[in-house]
């Protein structure tokens, strides 16, 4: 996705959704001081796995930190996403401990 600039309607609503945090394939990031100073934040949308090699990851540089708040806020999203279960995984789950 990217920056999120202005007040348009469409802005508006995009916020909304990015700020209720039900969505588990968007997140909003706060804007980045010296990025760009127009943009209200960034929509960010995890859309697919992702994979990184340890040998490029050794390579990376980090641009910016998040603060600690975007931090939390990252890491609840990610535990969502991580740690999310289907029906039928519920289900089987309840079956091997005894359950339903």
């Amino acid at each position: 996705m990217g920056p999120l600039h202005g007040s348009t309607e469409e802005t508006k609503r995009t916020l909304q959704i990015l700020l209720s945090f039900k969505s588990r394939r968007d997140l909003y990031l706060p804007p980045i001081a010296d990025e760009d100073p127009t943009a209200l934040g960034y929509a960010v949308r995890f859309d697919g796995i992702a994979q990184i090699k340890l040998e490029d990851l050794l390579l990376a540089r980090r641009v910016r930190p998040l603060s600690l708040a975007g931090w939390r806020i990252f890491g609840s999203f990610a535990r969502v996403l991580i740690a999310r279960s289907t029906d039928g995984e519920v289900r089987l789950r309840s079956l091997r401990s005894g359950g339903a």
